[in-house]
């Protein structure tokens, strides 16, 4: 359901927009207000904490679509679990993973915070659910579902050893 905001353009003229792109307006107009305070007022960061960081959980998504690819099993992450997904999407590709009759595993990305956002960048892909096949990112619940639709899922899951012709 999308929330409909009513704000009041610069010229003061009155438009409707929807939630989403209220955030973005507003983070344009924090981001342009702030860039003209004093630079002693921006927000400090520890020197390589964050680095070190991304690096770890990217090291450690990297065994995990390595480990899967040993197995010759896809590797989903997605909100909740193949069992109880808590989001429309992920139950997506759930659904489309048993129609092509694969095993697959799954990574629970809500259970962490930092595999949630850490897979968003680790991929360059900005939502969830991801798959990953053989190794690499195939995409997400759009990617997937019109892959299956096309045959396309299949012949990569058959080519990946994931599954049987």
């Amino acid at each position: 359901m999308l929330t409909r905001l009513t704000t009041l353009a610069a010229r003061r003229s009155v438009r409707t927009i929807n939630a989403g792109t209220a955030t973005t307006l507003f983070n344009q107009r924090a981001v342009r207000f702030s860039s003209d305070s004093d630079p002693a007022f921006a927000p400090k960061r520890k020197a390589g904490v964050d680095d070190q960081m991304e690096s770890d959980i990217n090291g450690m998504l990297q065994n995990l679509v390595d480990d899967a690819k040993g197995k010759q099993r896809p590797l989903l992450f997605m909100k909740g679990t193949p069992a109880q997904p808590q989001c429309g999407f992920s139950m997506q590709v759930v659904r489309v993973l048993h129609a092509e009759g694969v095993e697959f595993d799954a990574v629970n990305v809500l259970e962490d915070p930092l595999i949630r956002e850490g897979v968003k960048s680790f991929s360059e892909w900005p939502t969830i659910p991801q798959l990953y096949v053989d190794g690499d990112f195939l995409g997400g619940c759009d990617v997937i579902t019109s892959m299956h639709q096309e045959g396309e899922l299949n012949q990569v899951l058959v080519e990946a050893g994931c599954v049987k012709e």
